[in-house]
């Protein structure tokens, strides 16, 4: 949170200087195991479900074994 009140010398102004940098935000799955991360995907903007389902597909399942294992 940012300060809403604050102590300055009369006459003085008040100007807050800040960095913000717009860009390319990524996205990244891991699948992680007992024995740590055994797959992940960087993703260029958000997750959505179709982008989950295919991480998990691709990556994710390959590694299991088939049920009852």
């Amino acid at each position: 949170s940012t300060r809403q009140h604050g102590w300055l010398r009369k006459g003085v102004h008040y100007c807050v200087s800040r960095c913000f940098v717009q860009g390319t935000r990524f996205s990244i799955l891991p699948a992680i195991t007992l024995d740590g991360i055994i797959a992940y995907d960087i993703i260029e903007g958000p997750v959505d479900s179709q982008c989950f389902v295919r991480f998990l597909e691709e990556h994710v399942m390959p590694l299991t074994n088939p049920y009852p294992g």
